[in-house]
């Protein structure tokens, strides 16, 4: 089944990664895992299963396969932020261990960020530093303007 060098498997997708240490045999999950384990990893679009202070748990799609078990991403520091359930996130960090019976793959040295603005900010904290939101849309005025002129110019022929 693993027919890449050991330095190939490092940069291996993550949906192939767990697709070997879920259905390889124990020896090529064993054999791939020591060659990825401490290897960064990032998922894009992650959606959020399960997240407290210190985990966050996710599936991935890939597009062509969506992930056969969520990641667990492990933090060192309690978060401040934490997304809800079906949130989609950017999530990185490293492999760390992974247990076939029931299949989890965990990570450590994580860190995410919000690709929705919904967050959950423990203990009734108001400090706005603490959520993390979208980068507010430019928007261009005149064609905003415009737009209310067009609109209001219709309600007016529609009137008359």
């Amino acid at each position: 089944m693993l027919t890449t060098t050991h330095s190939e498997r490092r940069r291996l997708d993550p949906a192939d990664v767990a697709l070997i240490l879920k259905c390889g045999t124990p020896q090529e999950a064993e054999e791939l895992f020591t060659d990825v384990r401490d290897a960064p990893i990032k998922l894009v679009g992650a959606t959020v299963v399960e997240a407290d202070q210190n985990v966050i748990r996710v599936t991935w799609d890939d597009g062509f396969k969506p992930s056969l078990a969520p990641f667990h991403f492990n933090f060192d520091l309690p978060l401040t932020a934490i997304p809800h359930p079906g949130d989609k996130i950017d999530i990185v960090g490293t492999y760390s261990s992974y247990s076939r019976e029931p299949f989890r793959i965990t990570m450590k040295n994580s860190s995410f960020g919000f690709t929705s603005a919904k967050v959950i900010v423990p203990n009734g904290a108001t400090n706005k530093a603490r959520y993390r939101t979208h980068k507010p849309l430019s928007i261009n005025h005149s064609q905003l303007f415009s737009a209310k002129t067009t609109q209001k110019t219709l309600v007016k022929s529609k009137t008359t």
